[in-house]
Parts: structure tokens; C-alpha cells; sequence
């Protein structure tokens, strides 16, 4: 049997030698497979696990979208923009996912001498051209999802500069989908190299590529980090600002992703591509994925912390009270809190107002009755 990775490692020993089983570098199988120099082993084929690990991340990021749109619809009352460009994204990864598994039956996480040349120009039809389009198109529009929603929570010179990055960034992976498609002349030219015509050279558009993927990354740590700012100037407990803040910050993994992701973007181009990219096809999907996640998590936070607390409530209030409220009734109702609650009120309500899309009012001092968001300490939302 092959052990795939760095290297690949015969089970028997070789005709051309006699002697043991031995390592060779992956760019020296096709050379020996070519000369008739390998023993008859099953074929290395990174295929299947790469498939497993994109449907499996595909499945958790519509796992989470689905609580994230049921929460919004159930207890926020209604979708706000970037709502719909997080579904728009998931929409692209879904696409991307389904692309991945086509080139993925053509033969793709094989080695080239091991794939039918008929499909070698599908696969780079498909996997190289339209499934690049739909999976950058999902990374640009899983963070521009988050940014939309920090601008909604921020004025003045931190908005323009929020807005900034957001049209940046915009800007920087439009431009790579571009390059995907005009690299080369005729455009045919980019999934059939056999053909006559001139492309750029690869370590210009790949180049160009690594750019974007560390830009969008830095992007990810700076939105990443506003929250902080925003949530530490709030009058909330230190227990409930720390929560609020990590919870808008767990796009800090995503600009992880996205910086390994870019260092195997220099693997395109070589010529064993269709065995060494599947760790490529692989960090895309989980930049994607955790993206859509991360921007997820906040609104269950949300509703997370609301179940517990009418859960409580419900608890508190016993027979006496007439009903027995239950989270599933309770969802489309409100709940109360204690007079004492301010802090904790305040807390919650700028999740709420997070999760909603609308920046609360930070700058407002609050009146007998009233939070600093002019609402009742009665009432939740």
C-alpha cells in the first residue's frame, strides 16, 4: 500500500532494484510510473478524504446558518442585509462543494499519470476556473457579511474605516476572480494548456493570489478585533463585555485559515497539481466554513442565553402564576427581568441589537426607568 504525504512508501520491493520496500518523492512517481519502474499497488488517490473533509465542513456551516436564520426569523423578527449576503455565501459554498466532488470523480487527488487525459481539461474547467470563481465569491461574501454588520455597529471614523476595508477587500478578490478567467489568450487556453496561445506567468497570477488571501486575512483579524473597542466602551459587567467581545471575535480563526490557504495557492501550477491540490480544495472549504460559523455564533449567543434565562424564569414563577411559560412558546414573546438588572439588561440588549443589525445608541446616559438604550428595565426586547 502507498502512505500518502510528503512522501510515498512501497509495500514491496521495486523490479528496478530487487531490494526493499523504499520512499519516494511524490514528484518522482510519474517518472518511475511512466518507465514501468513501480510494483503493481493500489493507485494514490487523496480523492475520498478530501470529499469527506469538504461535505463534512459544508455540513457544520449549514448547520450553523440554519440556527443563525431560525433565531433571526423566530426570535429577532426578520432577515437584515447581512443576513441575506451570509446565505448568498453559503449559497457559493454549497456550489463549490458540489464542483469539488465533480473534479473529484474525474480523478482529481490523483497523480496526473494516473488520470484519463480526456479529463484533465474538465477538471481544469471546472475545478480551476468555475469552482475558483464560486469559492472566492464565498469567502469575499462570508466576511463581507461581518464587516456589513460592524458597520452597522459603528460612527464616524471608525465607520469610514470599516467601510474601507470592507470595499478593499471587495476590490482585491473581484479583481482575482478577473485574473482567474483572463490569464490567459484565448481564455480557453487557462483549462487547456495544450493549446496554442500565451498566459501570464504562474508566479504572477499565483502571486496575486496569495496577495488577496493574506489581505482578506488581515481583514479578518481587524474585524475581529473592533468589537473590543466597541463593546469595552459600553456600562456593562466585565463578565458580560468579555462574552459579548469573544463571541464577535472568533473570525480571528478564519484569518488562519485564509494565510494557510494562500501558502498552498503557490502549489498551482506544478505539475503534479491534481495530487499536492487537495490540501488546497480542503483549506478552502474551512476558510469558508469557519467564516460562515464564526459569523453565526453571536446570534446564538443570543439565543442561547435567552433560553436559559425564560427557562429560569419559567422555573421562578411555579403554579402560582397562572402558566408555565416554555422556551418554544416563549420565542415569540418577551421576557422579564429584575429591576436591578441594568448592567445585565444593557449587555443583552446590545447583543440583541448586534444580532439584529442596528448600532445601539452607546452615547446615551440613562434616565430613572429607563436603560441607556431608552428601553423599559422591565422588558427584554
Amino acid at each position: 500500500m502507498w502512505r500518502l504525504g510528503a512522501r510515498l512508501e512501497l509495500s514491496s520491493s521495486t523490479p528496478s532494484t530487487g531490494g526493499p520496500s523504499r520512499q519516494i518523492e511524490p514528484f518522482e512517481y510519474c517518472e518511475l510510473r511512466l518507465a514501468g519502474k513501480l510494483p503493481a499497488q493500489p493507485i494514490p488517490n487523496l480523492g475520498s478524504q478530501t470529499a469527506m473533509t469538504i461535505w463534512t465542513l459544508t455540513a457544520l456551516a449549514t448547520v450553523f446558518l440554519a440556527v443563525r436564520v431560525y433565531c433571526k426569523e423566530w426570535r429577532l423578527r426578520g432577515l437584515w442585509w447581512d443576513d441575506w449576503v451570509l446565505i448568498l455565501s453559503w449559497a457559493c459554498f454549497i456550489t463549490n462543494s458540489s464542483l469539488c466532488q465533480k473534479v473529484i470523480d474525474l480523478g482529481f487527488g490523483k497523480f496526473p499519470c494516473d488520470i484519463p487525459q480526456e479529463n484533465m481539461s474538465a477538471i481544469g474547467l471546472i475545478g480551476g476556473d468555475i469552482g475558483a470563481t464560486f469559492s472566492i465569491l464565498a469567502i469575499l461574501w462570508s466576511k463581507s457579511s461581518f464587516g456589513i454588520t460592524i458597520l452597522r455597529l459603528t460612527t464616524g471614523k471608525l465607520h469610514a474605516f470599516v467601510l474601507f476595508l470592507v470595499v478593499s477587500m471587495n476590490i482585491a478578490m473581484l479583481l482575482q476572480v478577473f485574473f482567474v478567467w483572463f490569464k490567459c489568450n484565448p481564455v480557453s487556453k487557462t483549462w487547456n494548456p495544450m493549446e496554442p496561445g500565451t498566459c501570464w506567468d504562474t508566479h504572477v497570477s499565483n502571486g496575486y493570489g496569495v496577495f488577496s488571501g493574506v489581505f482578506s486575512g488581515v481583514c479578518d483579524i481587524v474585524l475581529a478585533f473592533l468589537p473590543w473597542k466597541i463593546v469595552w466602551n459600553l456600562k456593562m459587567q466585565t463578565r458580560e463585555k468579555l462574552g459579548v467581545a469573544i463571541a464577535m471575535s472568533l473570525g480571528v480563526f478564519a484569518s488562519a485559515t485564509a494565510f494557510v490557504k494562500s501558502a498552498m495557492l503557490l502549489t498551482m501550477g506544478d505539475r503534479n497539481f491534481t495530487y499536492d491540490g487537495s490540501s488546497l480544495l480542503v483549506w478552502t472549504a474551512a476558510e469558508i466554513g469557519t467564516t460562515i460559523m464564526a459569523s453565526c455564533i453571536p446570534v446564538m449567543r443570543v439565543f442561547v442565553r435567552t433560553l436559559h434565562k425564560e427557562a429560569r424564569s419559567g422555573r421562578q414563577a411555579g403554579p402560582d402564576t397562572g402558566s408555565t411559560p416554555t422556551a418554544a412558546t416563549s420565542l415569540r414573546g418577551r421576557a422579564t427581568v429584575s429591576e436591578s438588572s441594568t448592567d445585565i439588561l444593557q449587555a443583552r440588549k446590545f447583543v440583541v441589537e448586534y444580532a439584529r443589525g442596528k448600532a445601539p445608541a452607546m452615547n446615551q446616559r440613562s434616565s430613572p426607568g429607563k436603560s441607556m438604550y431608552g428601553m423599559s428595565t422591565t422588558e427584554y426586547v
